[in-house]
């Protein structure tokens, strides 16, 4: 892994670190370039239940960051947010 690249992972770990701490937030997968089709980090955000889509302080923090929302959709009960860093 070139140096960038390790940057740039450490990076989205931290952005991921940062969406896991919000309370409507179960869980947060960081997904390398070579697995998205951006070709970007993205973070696989599953929201819990009653989250009813994406919560104002997770998009808040998404703002913030210049972090990019691409899908908000219901899995199962969950919702999930797929975010590109």
């Amino acid at each position: 892994m070139t140096r960038c690249l390790a940057r740039e992972r450490r990076v989205a770990i931290a952005y991921r670190d940062g969406l896991e701490a919000h309370v409507l937030v179960e869980a947060v997968d960081v997904l390398a370039p070579g697995r998205t089709p951006t070709g970007r980090w993205e973070l696989d955000v599953l929201l819990v239940p009653s989250a009813d889509g994406l919560p104002p302080s997770v998009a808040e923090y998404c703002g913030r960051h210049e972090l990019t929302v691409r899908t908000v959709q219901p899995q199962a009960d969950h919702w999930q947010a797929v975010v590109a860093v």
